[in-house]
């Protein structure tokens, strides 16, 4: 299946540092499908310019709304000769200290930036195709915003930047997925279909599709079904890694990479790795190699109630495994 190519708007990234229906792992998500040649994900580095110029005041406007609830309130006169009340008491305290806690950390890991997102943004722009602004990009940036053609705000070049980047930097033929909240991307006719006029464009451009999308986990879902979390990319380019495998030494380093992924190797993951065993020469050759061994044996004993018992006793004959 051919590489997805992405486009992650500045507000979907500082978004994970407010109230919101991403997470993290979303983004951790991006970083492994991008990491194991699954998508492209295309960075302008306007992106960066605009995420690192408002990060801080986007954690400090969140951290403003969290300290908005304040104490708990007390009980009123007559409610205080209850038991209970003496336990609401405790438990008031007890979320206040918790609360307490949870700020000082955040503000000290958001300084020294050291907050998840942080970490997965960085992450991210080493496995991404980042696009450098160049004189060019500026000036059809310019002469995009004098003559009105979205994307983009009147008292902005951001937008059109960006926009510009990507045209100068995603490849002919390519289609493209935009995952932005601010609704510059958007018909104003629908909020989840791409402007007209930008689809139109990319269209004769790149004779590819645009795409729009408000959430990042959502198109996630759409085009990656069978990924929920970050290691889940890990297992499938490990199985496929297996699979594939045409020298000895890859098949190696695929178990060695399965094994520490172990517990999380479901039976269909499982299914593909056994045929892989019985069809793949390069693994079957060295079946009696410790490490290949030794591994076959695990995932036989974890799923041998899920495998016609031939197909086990062929297994254990192939891989050497002592009955």
């Amino acid at each position: 299946m051919a590489a997805e190519h992405i486009f992650i708007d500045t507000n979907v990234f500082l978004a994970f540092y407010a109230y919101t229906k991403d997470d993290v792992e979303a983004l951790k998500i991006v970083s492994e499908l991008a990491k194991a040649k699954k998508l492209i994900l295309h960075v302008p580095d306007q992106v960066v310019y605009e995420f690192e110029r408002n990060r801080e005041a986007k954690i400090a406007e969140s951290t403003r709304e969290f300290e908005k609830g304040g104490k708990s309130p007390g009980v009123p006169r007559y409610m205080s000769a209850y038991n209970e009340a003496k336990e609401y008491s405790e438990a008031s305290k007890g979320l206040q200290r918790a609360r307490d806690a949870l700020l000082k950390k955040a503000r000290a890991d958001a300084e020294s930036r050291q907050l998840a997102a942080d970490r997965t943004f960085d992450n991210l722009i080493a496995e991404a195709n980042l696009i450098i602004t160049t004189s060019e990009i500026i000036e059809a940036a310019k002469k995009r915003r004098i003559v009105g053609n979205p994307p983009g705000k009147k008292e902005s070049h951001g937008d059109q930047i960006n926009w510009e980047a990507l045209l100068a930097g995603v490849p002919e033929g390519s289609d493209l997925h935009v995952i932005s909240k601010d609704g510059d991307f958007a018909s104003p006719l629908s909020a989840t279909q791409p402007h007209y006029f930008l689809k139109t464009e990319w269209s004769r451009a790149k004779t590819g599709t645009l795409y729009l999308h408000e959430e990042l986990r959502p198109f996630l879902n759409s085009h990656f079904p069978s990924v929920n979390l970050a290691t889940d990319v890990e297992r499938h380019a490990a199985v496929d890694s297996l699979e594939n495998s045409a020298a000895f030494a890859t098949t190696h380093a695929a178990i060695a990479k399965l094994e520490a992924l172990f517990d999380a190797l479901t039976w269909s993951d499982a299914d593909r790795i056994l045929t892989a065993g019985e069809t793949n020469r390069q693994i079957s050759w060295i079946g009696s190699d410790s490490d290949v061994s030794r591994f076959y044996l695990r995932l036989i004993e974890k799923f041998e109630n899920k495998i016609d018992a031939k197909r086990v006793v062929d297994l254990r004959e192939a891989f050497k495994i002592a009955v």
